[in-house]
């Protein structure tokens, strides 16, 4: 991850802003020795907390990595989702 001053920052916001958004990469800024702020693209910040929000209750994680695992041993089978859909 990129680091970079606050004096830099504001320099550069729009050039930060871009990069940050079509790089999908976050920039860290450095405001002064104990602070520091991490800009995510929002995209990327959604898709965390949804990983986060997946993973909080034990029970949903380790149906997540059971699913993973099988998905890894070849163990899936085709279904037809229409029946699900509205």
């Amino acid at each position: 991850m990129e680091h970079i001053t606050i004096n830099e920052f504001e320099k550069k916001l729009r050039n930060v802003f871009g990069r940050v958004a079509d790089d999908q990469e976050p920039i860290s800024v450095v405001m002064d020795e104990d602070r520091e702020v991490i800009l995510v693209d929002a995209a990327e910040y959604r898709s965390v907390m949804e990983t986060f929000h997946l993973l909080r209750s034990p029970a949903n994680a380790e149906r997540l990595l059971q699913g993973i695992q099988q998905h890894k041993e070849g163990k899936t089978k085709r279904i037809n989702v229409e029946a699900y859909l509205d």
